[in-house]
């Protein structure tokens, strides 16, 4: 049997669930990579470290033999040195090779060879009576811009080897400052996750889904929470997209399926008001053969019938896999089951697509409900989206309430149900039970409405007219960084209850998530700390955030002062610029700083 082109790819495709990125950390290779740190630095010379990802190798074991993969990697390699040459430093790790490339000079030419080493995987591997195609992927740091030691540079090259793997495969990253504060973060995570569950670090949380109404619980969906040892606690959008990545999605998955039918066994157990459950699987565990029958073997386990869920998925199983979305809607309401579409409204064919399955509940994307009362394009499709699931007898829920001014419109608008931050965050299975046994959810904040304009008062605050750069990390509390890298950011404007500022990074709004602020104003340097409580995009992936200072009076008043100094300035020069001030704007500076 001879496997070639497309068929052995696509082969390799139905069966790539693997992703793993490891730090590239022999002995052998560190003491390598320092000493020609030594070289460069004695020379006044720079190179290259280059960490190459070789994917579906692993594939390859699958489907064929470990004796074929092992003669694979072999031509690979050759392959390699072929194209550079003798005199370059080449390791074999697996399925990553290292390369270290001196004497080019200018990163310009590593570009020009990171281009070349890529094309060279657009050709087949002929091993025994096969031709192979793989990918590849990788992350490059340069000595001495992103590192002057072995440790610091292969961090580097494999937080750009991440980011390269995310973009798609035969792509290579150059490390950028950005890839410091997120990737390194991403990367943690990575490592991690495959003995999480075992460690017994997630956690089953549930989040209420509430009559608009009236308060009335309606149900709840089910969230994995994960407090990590380091970064303390993930929400599901932090390490989910992760987790598909490795493969752990299945186990993690069946885990929660498992949770969330003991928690509930334990509320009928209490006596507690019968409500549905909600679990929204990927894309890649319902497509999964077994995947109805699985959720009826754990139900059975526990003694349970599963007509009590909700199975919520996205709207690109009804765009692109519409016989196989049919036929599991069916078996799943022959079950007892409902069937909701989360994110709707975010595809683009989901009006043409609907009337075709037999969807109970639509939940209707965040992005229409973040600007509802400041958006009317927002308004107007949230408006006619609410009217269509009444006309097709669809029960719709607004996911996303964050403010009082949105539950306000959508409530004018008639929207049956919701759920989001103003009804709390996700409640670990002891903080749900109390509401379940009051049958009422209630909002947790304050009517921003009525007291928005009091906070707008509370604090002056100093709008400047060029943006103020500065540097900044996370913190798990004001004295010990996170260990997720450092980014740049700039300000827009300060008062003394916090601050706005831009990012092209996406940061999660937490509680426990203090950010460190460090700049220069009037000639002296000032650190800030707070937590971020707002965010919104301004343009394709540039985000403002809203800071809320957690400083110390005497902070305040020591900031009271400067600000005041500073406005005093501003008024007599409407060109002050005494402070790391920048004169372009977001989009422009952080299109410089990725260049």
């Amino acid at each position: 049997m001879d496997f070639t082109g497309e068929d052995m790819a696509n082969k390799l495709k139905d069966n790539d669930n693997s992703f793993h990125v490891e730090g590239v950390n022999g002995t052998n290779l560190k003491k390598q990579v320092e000493e020609r740190c030594r070289r460069a630095q004695a020379d006044n010379t720079s190179f290259a470290l280059m960490i190459l990802n070789i994917n579906k190798v692993e594939r390859v074991k699958d489907i064929l033999n470990h004796p074929l993969a092992d003669e694979l990697i072999i031509k690979i390699d050759q392959r390699l040195r072929d194209y550079l040459g003798n005199g370059k430093i080449i390791w074999c790790l697996g399925c990553k090779f290292v390369a270290i490339l001196s004497g080019l000079g200018t990163v310009k030419k590593y570009d020009e060879v990171a281009k070349d080493i890529v094309a060279l995987f657009s050709r087949p591997f002929r091993v025994g009576a096969y031709e192979l195609y793989v990918t590849v992927n990788m992350g490059i740091s340069v000595y001495p811009e992103d590192g002057r030691d072995g440790d610091t540079l292969l961090e580097r090259a494999n937080l750009a080897l991440l980011c390269a793997k995310d973009a798609d495969n035969n792509k290579y990253s150059f490390y950028s400052y950005a890839m410091d504060f997120d990737g390194y973060k991403q990367l943690t995570l990575l490592k991690d996750i495959k003995d999480a569950i075992g460690q017994d670090q997630m956690e089953l949380c549930f989040q209420p889904i509430v009559n608009l109404k009236n308060l009335e619980l309606l149900s709840a969906e089910a969230v994995v929470c994960w407090e990590h040892p380091s970064l303390g606690m993930m929400m599901p959008y932090e390490f989910m997209p992760l987790a598909e990545k490795t493969g752990v999605v299945k186990v993690l998955f069946n885990w929660m399926l498992e949770q969330v039918c003991r928690a509930y066994k334990g509320w009928q157990g209490k006596g507690l008001p019968p409500i549905k459950v909600s679990i929204g699987y990927s894309n890649m565990n319902f497509l999964e053969q077994g995947f109805i029958q699985n959720i009826k073997n754990v139900a059975d386990m526990v003694g349970l019938k599963p007509d009590f869920l909700i199975i919520e998925i996205t709207e690109d199983i009804l765009i692109h896999y519409p016989e196989t979305a049919v036929f599991r809607i069916k078996n799943l309401h022959a079950l007892g089951i409902q069937v909701a579409v989360k994110g709707f409204g975010a595809g683009i064919s989901s009006l043409a697509y609907l009337n075709s399955f037999a969807i109970d509940f639509l939940k209707l994307d965040p992005l229409f409900i973040r600007n509802i009362s400041s958006d009317n394009t927002g308004l107007v499709i949230a408006q006619h989206t609410i009217n269509l699931a009444r006309d097709l007898r669809v029960k719709l829920v607004a996911e996303g309430i964050e403010s009082w001014n949105q539950l306000s419109h959508l409530r004018k608008l008639n929207c049956y149900a919701g759920q989001g931050e103003l009804y709390g965050e996700p409640l670990n299975k002891k903080s749900f039970r109390k509401v379940l046994a009051r049958k009422r959810c209630k909002p947790v904040r304050i009517n921003d409405s009525k007291v928005e304009e009091r906070q707008r008062r509370q604090y002056f605050r100093i709008r400047f007219i060029q943006l103020l750069e500065a540097d900044m990390t996370a913190l798990r509390n004001h004295e010990k960084a996170a260990d997720i890298g450092n980014t740049k950011v700039v300000i827009r404007d300060i008062g003394l209850g916090g601050l706005r500022f831009n990012s092209d990074i996406k940061i999660p709004i937490k509680r426990d998530l203090i950010l460190q602020f460090k700049t220069e104003l009037l000639g002296q340097n000032i650190t800030l700390y707070g937590r971020p409580v707002w965010w919104e995009e301004m343009s394709k992936g540039i985000y403002e955030y809203g800071l809320e200072f957690t400083i110390d009076e005497n902070e305040r008043t020591a900031l009271a002062k400067l600000l005041n100094q500073v406005q005093i300035r501003m008024r007599n020069n409407i060109n002050f610029a005494d402070g790391r001030f920048i004169s372009i704007s977001p989009e422009r500076y952080f299109e410089i700083r990725r260049s």
